[in-house]
């Protein structure tokens, strides 16, 4: 055997061992590198400072603009986007330390119960001997956008009818589900004589985000081994390198959201079908309305992404057995009034709507957060619909 032969297969186990050694090494130094992280690192670049700065602009518009009270100087509703998770809602209001939820500034209040509001209705009601109605959903129905407390639906209902206080009972990002576990729980308790569900497209959208943003395996491990790592490393890629995202996460086929919703929107029936379930048994007038989009509007130029899904999804809710007999369709309630409905984020920019125009025209502040104009529009039509009494002149 020649010292050639005896050689070679000794030089290259060698560098086999050698690129094992190289690679553990690498593994170990990573693993310090993403320890360090989660325990040191990546809570100084997880707070708001490292949320997208370019959707800023769109909301300190309304605030030059003088749309909110003059001593609101920032974005009001940014603290009431800070959720904690809960025991039975998923997640609801930051609790305070006496276990209340009241918080305030200048143009958005919630009180002691998590309800919306620069004063307790339920305390009003009782003074008053008025019967209760409370108003569920998400951020629509709490109000996303007015420009104070006086002017979400619950607020103008309360100025233009006297048959009921209504209580605003809306937390953003809320779907169906959540709107009936709060139902359950606690809106019965109050034993109010309505309960209106304001509702349909938060179910729809996160269905949808559900889908689009879906984690591969590989995504989903280091999510669970290393959440503000893969946190941090995402939000990079999402802002730097967009190419190797869309590598990354591909995009769900048509059909695929198609049948997501129809699903989604069968789960939405069934919410509404046990809401209204809980309600009979407890003597409550349940009513669905499903609220307002852009996506359902002919009269909107700017709808938003996927208006066909939003529209199929509201197509299917309506009929339902359910919403035959018990929806009221308010998805495209502007169209009838207008020929052109005015969206203040998407359009401020051009020239039908500069800087001189009056915000009190402008109905949609964005694809499904109303301004006050809306509010008013759909408090009344509410009040129509619902048969109340007017308020005394």
């Amino acid at each position: 055997m020649s010292v050639r032969e005896t050689s070679s297969p000794r030089s290259a186990a060698h560098l086999v061992g050698l690129l094992i050694l190289i690679l553990l090494n690498l593994l170990v130094a990573l693993s310090v590198v993403v320890l360090a992280s989660e325990l040191f690192l990546a809570d100084r670049f997880m707070g708001p400072q490292a949320e997208d700065p370019r959707e800023e602009p769109q909301a300190d518009e309304l605030v030059r603009r003088g749309y909110y009270p003059a001593a609101v100087k920032v974005d009001p509703y940014k603290q009431f986007e800070i959720l904690q998770p809960h025991p039975v809602y998923h997640w609801f209001w930051r609790a305070n330390e006496d276990g209340g939820f009241a918080q305030r500034n200048g143009a958005v209040t919630i009180d002691q119960g998590g309800f919306r509001g620069s004063a307790s209705r339920i305390e009003e009601a009782r003074a008053s001997g008025k019967p209760l109605a409370f108003l569920l959903g998400g951020s629509a129905a709490f109000g996303y956008r007015a420009s104070r407390d006086t002017t979400t639906i619950t607020a103008y209902l309360n100025q233009i009818q006297s048959s009921f206080v209504f209580v605003n009972a809306g937390v953003p990002g809320w779907i169906s589900v959540q709107e009936r576990l709060r139902l359950q729980h606690q809106l019965v308790g109050f034993l109010p004589k309505i309960v209106i569900s304001y509702t349909l497209f938060n179910d729809v959208e996160r269905t949808i985000e559900t889908l689009e943003f879906a984690k591969g395996p590989l995504q989903k491990f280091f999510g669970r081994v290393a959440p503000k790592t893969s946190y941090l490393v995402g939000s990079f890629v999402h802002e730097r390198l967009p190419i190797v995202e869309s590598w990354i996460r591909r995009s769900p086929t048509h059909a695929s959201l198609e049948s997501a919703v129809d699903k989604q929107i069968d789960t939405f029936v069934a919410n509404q079908e046990a809401m209204y379930a809980i309600a009979r048994k407890n003597g409550i007038r349940f009513v669905t309305v499903i609220q307002p989009m852009t996506m359902t509007h002919e009269n909107v130029t700017l709808k938003g992404p996927y208006p066909e899904l939003y529209q199929r999804a509201v197509r299917r809710a309506l009929a339902s057995d359910y919403c035959r007999q018990h929806c009221v369709d308010y998805s495209n309630i502007f169209d009838a009034l207008m020929t052109r409905v005015q969206v203040f984020y998407e359009d401020y920019v051009e020239p039908a709507l500069e800087r001189s125009v009056d915000l009190k025209s402008v109905m949609f502040a964005d694809q499904c957060h109303l301004l006050d104009a809306g509010n008013a529009i759909v408090a009344r039509k509410l009040a129509a619909d619902l048969k109340l009494d007017p308020a005394n002149p």
